[in-house]
């Protein structure tokens, strides 16, 4: 747990686009299973956050990137 946290806190450094995608994946997950929601759902539910935190993540760093190569 401890390994788990100091990973996506050093992601909020790093990338804080990914860091904060994680960060609410992981509470609307945890909010999900407190409303009831299926564990099996609730996971599947984090594996679409955690996909769609790394596409705005990827999407962002190349966007950067693009506007220094012009």
């Amino acid at each position: 747990m401890i390994a788990a946290l100091k990973t996506i806190i050093g992601l909020i450094f790093d990338d804080w686009w990914m860091g904060i995608g994680l960060l609410f994946s992981i509470l609307i997950t945890y909010f999900a299973i407190q409303g009831g929601l299926d564990a099996q759902m609730s996971g599947w539910l984090l594996v679409i956050l955690i996909i769609g935190a790394l596409i705005l993540s990827l999407n962002v760093e190349y966007r950067k990137k693009s506007k220094k190569l012009k």
